[in-house]
């Protein structure tokens, strides 16, 4: 008899063989099972089950898609889906004195529309489907409600995101700079969500609706804290999460996060693309308001102008000196704007030190290097560059934006964009055989490779029955593609046709970031193997270190990418 603990409790639930649906002795709750055909699943749950009970949503979601992306079957693990994305809480009802599903995520969407939820239908039995039924009924509920609240709230300029307390209850330093943070804006004319006072006549109401509506309408978020910890606090990080999510979606808003008394690296990983303040900085108060009065102006439409048309002699039309003078003067005008709006980007970062290397120049070079373009550009031809074909991959935790930036008629064009997933620890500069990380940095794109031929630029090779990649470190072959096994040293490699046959993996191009995969040149051995840049059948999940798109996009980039052009991968 397997053991499983319970979903809403966590009391420990003794299964029978073939149960799909189960009530716990402990909180008196019916609930769905999920299919627990060997330890390791049982296991993953648990651990899922743990981090959604702390209401650690994404965690928990990740570890779901990857029970998804090894049995694709499994209802309750699209239900559990679905909980993660609500963010849905089990508290007591004092009335009826059983748990109660509470809404921690409003979203827009209604729970029946909701993809996951249908496949959890599709799959389950029919005791399973009765209760999903049920809930999302219960759940649907209790969203239109707080949607009917959240409706009625005033539109916010800024949302400050902060942990108020520790773990013991004191006040956090971070409560006091938000405090102080909110009284300078609110003194600007800002309208600010500022949790201490904004909920403070909410006291015995649902938060959710009006978080939920201040994440929805503020352009700014600022996300302070003193401590790590502190911007990785659950309910912090569910705030941050949703907003850049929003982001993610096309939303035209700004997240800044803005650290003091601690070391800007140690920031969540998912803000490595975004440019940190310093609050120890003299005049930091000043230049963050500043910036946020620049981010929130409205930018006014231009206006259509029509003029009679005057008649030109033919003598004026021939000159080129008009011309000339206007074309010169739009320029500088745009490009004096264009500086004036991100001003309060570039301000400090000579000063503050940047979270990736792709990070915004400083200011000073900005403004030299606007200023050299606009007298040089018609006399002095662009520099050709090297590589003349750059993938970019922008890092949002184990998310990404996965784009391709060509050289060609004398300047960059992004010819292609898509999203994408990277490991389920993020990125980092230095990895490992054993981290679940995707590596951080810029690296050469070696040869691609599949089952199926492809329209590609790049060297191509075929995967057969007999294709291995080597992951043992101590192999002389480590990191590197061998045809067969006639030079077998190692004791581990991945089977790359497996990989291919199942119908997931369809095409993938080699990262060198640990050797070209072709010779044991500049190969660190334990140094991390087997990534690559794939197209992917199916729903993308986060990986050990891969980056993932679908195949279709794949085919798309495969198309576009040419070794004669020396393609580079940047990683941030």
């Amino acid at each position: 008899m397997a053991s499983y603990k319970c979903k809403m409790c966590g009391g420990t639930l003794e299964i029978g063989p073939n149960e799909t649906v189960i009530t716990c002795e402990y909180c008196g709750t019916a609930q769905t099972l999920p299919k627990l055909d060997d330890e390791r699943r049982s296991a993953l749950y648990e651990r899922a089950a743990h981090f959604r009970r702390n209401n650690e949503f994404d965690k928990a979601a990740n570890i779901y898609e990857q029970i998804l992306d090894e049995d694709n079957t499994d209802a309750e693990a699209y239900w559990s889906l679905v909980l993660c994305r609500y963010g849905i809480e089990y508290v007591d009802d004092p009335s009826s004195h059983e748990k109660k599903p509470t809404i921690n995520r409003i979203q827009y969407t209604s729970v029946f529309d909701d993809d996951n939820y249908k496949s959890a239908l599709e799959y389950a039995d029919t005791l399973q489907r009765s209760l999903y039924e049920k809930e999302a009924q219960e759940i649907n509920e209790i969203q239109k409600n707080l949607l009917s609240i959240s409706e009625k709230e005033e539109p916010f300029d800024v949302f400050i995101c902060y942990k108020e307390t520790d773990d013991i209850g004191r006040r956090t330093p971070d409560s006091v700079l938000a405090n102080d943070l909110y009284h300078q804006l609110t003194q600007e004319g800002f309208k600010v969500f500022y949790a201490a006072i904004t909920l403070e006549d909410k006291l015995g109401s649902a938060y959710e609706p009006y978080i939920f509506a201040a994440l929805n309408s503020a352009k700014v978020m600022v996300v302070l804290g003193t401590r790590p910890e502190y911007f990785s606090a659950v309910w912090v990080r569910n705030e941050w999460s949703r907003y850049l999510a929003l982001i993610k979606q096309g939303e035209k808003k700004v997240l800044i996060p803005a650290y003091k008394d601690m070391d800007p690296y140690d920031l969540p990983q998912e803000f490595s693309h975004l440019q940190a303040q310093d609050m120890s900085k003299l005049g930091f108060m000043q230049d963050l308001i500043r910036g946020i009065k620049k981010l929130s102006q409205p930018v006014a439409p231009t206006p259509t102008i029509v003029k009679e048309h005057t008649p030109v002699p033919e003598t004026h039309k021939k000159s080129p000196y008009g011309k000339i003078f206007v074309a010169v003067l739009l320029t500088l005008t745009v490009t004096v704007c264009g500086f004036l709006a991100f001003a309060f980007i570039t301000r400090n970062d000579d000063e503050v030190p940047p979270l990736s290397p792709t990070l915004a120049p400083s200011a000073s070079t900005t403004v030299n290097t606007t200023v050299e373009a606009i007298v040089q550009t018609t006399t002095v031809p662009p520099v050709e560059p090297t590589n003349k074909q750059i993938v970019r991959v922008v890092a949002d935790g184990t998310m990404a934006k996965v784009s391709l930036d060509i050289w060609q008629n004398g300047t960059w064009d992004t010819v292609f964009t898509t999203i994408g997933t990277l490991g389920r620890d993020g990125i980092s500069p230095n990895i490992s055989e054993s981290s679940q990380k995707t590596p951080a940095g810029t690296f050469d794109l070696g040869f691609a490779f599949g089952i199926n031929a492809v329209n590609t630029g790049l060297d191509y090779r075929t995967v057969n029955q007999n294709t291995y990649w080597v992951d043992d470190p101590s192999s002389a072959y480590y990191n590197m593609w061998q045809d067969g096994t006639d030079n077998k040293d190692w004791s581990s490699a991945e089977a790359l046709y497996s990989q291919f046959s199942k119908g997931k993996m369809r095409y993938c191009i080699v990262i060198e970031f640990n050797g070209s995969g072709l010779s044991n040149e500049g190969v660190r051995p334990g140094g991390g193997s087997v990534i690559f840049l794939c197209g992917r059948a199916g729903e993308l999940t986060s990986t050990y270190g891969d980056i993932y798109i679908s195949e279709t996009k794949m085919l798309e980039l495969l198309s576009y990418l040419d070794k004669s052009q020396n393609p580079i991968i940047t990683i941030s």
